[in-house]
């Protein structure tokens, strides 16, 4: 009998762990929500901008020159780096594979700029390669996988540790998260998202610790790339909507760096979460749109998830790409009816209301004052569509 005793306190004790995780208090429990709304702009006046995407794999990211005077296309399928003008005259694709010195092996699957006007791509082998405004210099390499990134001393009695106890406070437990498709950079260190990738602790069972792991493990990664040991850190959080429901339909966000500050927004979450440049919250702002409910249905099992995932986007809203330039934030979010909306705030104050034709995700401001948003590729002209309007 005395042998079934350790089992049977087990049991009897495992209810009130689970409760006293239940109820420990998200991060952003009490944090203060600022800014009004005063709209003013309803609608813009945009012209449209054609890019040559016959060079193109179609599948990539849109980003603006740090001077503003150039639009990049980073290819996602394959490796190039196309530059547009401001017109959109195609003006050549550069960063070609090889193993050159201006060259990579492998396509990008993130990519961002700093503020001295480098490009910084993220590669599907986890290397990281830093190139000037030119595009023709390397400045930074490293071909590495992303565990060795993070901690080269990393062995396996470590692995069978994590394997049997789960802790979202090791950097190993982490993957970069491809979903979605950003990087950011500021000063010196560089900003990535993250997500969980661990058998019994993830973000799509409910059998495996979900709730606990949407409330503590961590979505973004930053580090200086070139002592990436000595300077990784862990930051942000989900907001407590994620643990009170499991909907990892809607667990994509987007995120921004400015002004050293973090910037974060959800899928199923009306507010922008403002943090430190340590990961610790500020404030929140953002205004929700009526017509975007967020009664999501649950998901149990990853294969439920994956079964529904594209029907529940289809028939629900959500809050979607987020952008800053100087004190202004753009917010594009899908409505219950399948409508997009562009909101603009101006500070915390939700300015701009603004129903639009299609999605588009803003990539920058030209040095000539206008916002240029990438909407759609036309694959029967092979054409990138942007437009570009003021506000």
């Amino acid at each position: 009998m005395r042998k079934f005793l350790p089992s049977l306190l087990a049991a009897l004790l495992l209810p009130f762990f689970l409760l006293s995780c239940k109820n420990e208090p998200s991060v952003y429990a009490g944090l203060e929500h600022r800014g009004d709304k005063d709209v003013s702009i309803t609608e813009i006046h945009a012209d449209s901008v054609y890019l040559d995407a016959s060079m193109t794999s179609f599948s990539g990211k849109f980003l603006m020159s740090a001077a503003g005077d150039k639009i990049y296309f980073v290819d996602y399928n394959a490796v190039g780096v196309s530059e547009y003008s401001l017109a959109g005259e195609y003006l050549g694709t550069k960063v070609m594979r090889g193993r050159g010195p201006d060259e990579m092996i492998a396509p990008s699957q993130g990519c961002t700029t700093d503020n001295m006007g480098n490009l910084i791509l993220l590669d599907s082998n986890s290397g990281i390669t830093i190139f000037d405004r030119s595009l023709e210099h390397k400045l930074f390499f490293t071909q590495s996988p992303f565990f060795q990134l993070l901690d080269e001393d990393f062995g396996q009695e470590d692995w069978n540790v994590i394997y049997n106890n789960p802790d979202p406070e090791v950097p190993q437990m982490y993957e970069y998260n491809l979903i979605i498709n950003r990087l950011a950079f500021d000063g010196e260190r560089l900003y990535i998202p993250i997500s969980t990738e661990h058998v019994s602790y993830n973000l799509f069972e409910r059998t495996s610790n979900s709730a606990d792991c949407w409330k503590k493990s961590y979505i973004l990664m930053s580090f200086v790339p070139n002592r990436i040991s000595e300077t990784k850190q862990l930051l942000g959080h989900y907001p407590p909507i994620y643990s009170e429901r499991n909907i990892p339909s809607f667990g994509r966000y987007d995120f921004a760096v400015y002004g050293r500050k973090l910037y974060v927004s959800f899928n199923a979450d009306s507010k922008i979460y403002v943090l430190d440049i340590n990961g610790n919250p500020l404030y929140s702002f953002g205004i929700a749109d009526p017509d975007i409910k967020c009664d999501y249905p649950q998901t149990r099992t990853f294969m439920e998830y994956e079964d529904k995932e594209f029907d529940h986007r289809q028939k629900y809203g959500y809050y979607d790409k987020l952008f800053l330039s100087e004190d202004i934030t753009f917010r594009t979010c899908k409505t219950d009816s399948g409508r997009y909306k562009l909101q603009i705030y101006k500070g915390v104050d939700m300015t701009g209301d603004i129903l639009l034709g299609r999605n588009m995700e803003v990539i920058g401001c030209s040095s000539d004052g206008y916002i240029y948003a990438y909407t759609r590729a036309d694959y029967e002209e092979e054409k990138f569509v942007l437009i570009k309007f003021r506000i």
